[in-house]
């Protein structure tokens, strides 16, 4: 299955999925190391700062977070406070903080 999302909603999209990924990471619900394998991957962000379609602050989030695994324990609990007032923040200026997409079913 494939989820489209129209550009102009990716922005919003792509926020609300950091930051449920970020505030699990701060409950302890999943490890430092989703950071890398979700919201860090080159795979991921690569092809979202290649078309612009993500402000520069919410790149810089995810760019950063493959580093969550490598901070020091007594930073640890500041930086993703500081991503998540980061994305808040980001929301607040973006000029649609909703999104609609479509399932669509993929044939192999």
């Amino acid at each position: 299955m494939r989820y489209t999302i129209p550009d102009d909603d990716v922005p919003a999209f792509v926020t609300y999925l950091a930051l449920g990924v970020l505030e699990a990471i701060r409950a302890g619900t999943v490890s430092a190391e989703v950071g890398i394998w979700t919201l860090g991957r080159p795979i991921w962000w690569e092809p979202l700062e290649d078309a612009g379609l993500v402000p520069p602050d919410i790149l810089e989030v995810l760019t950063t977070s493959d580093a969550l695994q490598e901070i020091a324990p007594d930073r640890y609990e500041a930086v993703i406070k500081a991503h998540i007032a980061r994305l808040h923040a980001a929301l607040r200026t973006l000029p649609n903080a909703t999104w609609l997409g479509e399932w669509n079913v993929v044939e192999e």
